[in-house]
């Protein structure tokens, strides 16, 4: 029996097993039971994990703060922003990371021109597409061109997020 107690939003849930449980007051004690995603758990007094750093790029200066704020404080996340792809592909130059994530649409080089460069490029880091707006061969054309997810921002943020955290998790594990 495995017994671990984590947070999300500063609220304690505790694991048993693969069973997620959160302690509810409700004048008698009871329990209620749940899953969570684990992406966006915060192990507290538990064995450090390894960080996982992201090197996000949109040209939507609020959004990447926001994505910043949101992936380090929920889970095990070093995030590395910039607002345009010529400044991803300097800093890739300079840093190593262990995945980008790229919005589609930008002014000068778009997401996709970014992952045919640093394809090009020979390198075969873990590559997430997002975008606000969808349009009909966009996500063929990034996986043809080697992307590992291509992820919609529309609809509920946490659900988002959720994705996010996931695709980021799933394309590091890959690799």
């Amino acid at each position: 029996m495995f017994f671990s107690v984590v947070s999300l939003h500063s609220i304690p849930f505790w694991r048993l097993n693969d069973l997620w449980v959160k302690p509810v007051s409700t004048g008698l004690v009871s329990i209620r039971m749940f899953f969570l995603p684990r992406g966006l758990l915060r192990w507290d007094g538990g064995p450090s994990q390894s960080v996982i750093s992201v090197l996000y790029v949109d040209d939507e200066p609020n959004f990447l703060e926001l994505v910043q704020i949101f992936m380090e404080r929920e889970g095990d996340y070093s995030i590395h922003t910039v607002q345009s792809a010529r400044e991803a592909l300097e800093e890739l130059s300079r840093n190593a990371y262990d995945v980008v994530v790229s919005d589609l649409y930008m002014p000068v080089m778009d997401g996709l021109d970014l992952l045919r460069e640093i394809r090009s490029q020979g390198n075969a880091i873990p590559f997430i597409i997002c975008t606000g707006v969808t349009e009909d061969g966009k996500k063929q054309q990034s996986f043809s061109l080697g992307a590992d997810s291509f992820i919609v921002k529309e609809g509920d943020p946490v659900k988002f997020f959720d994705l996010l955290c996931r695709a980021v998790n799933e394309a590091v594990r890959k690799c």
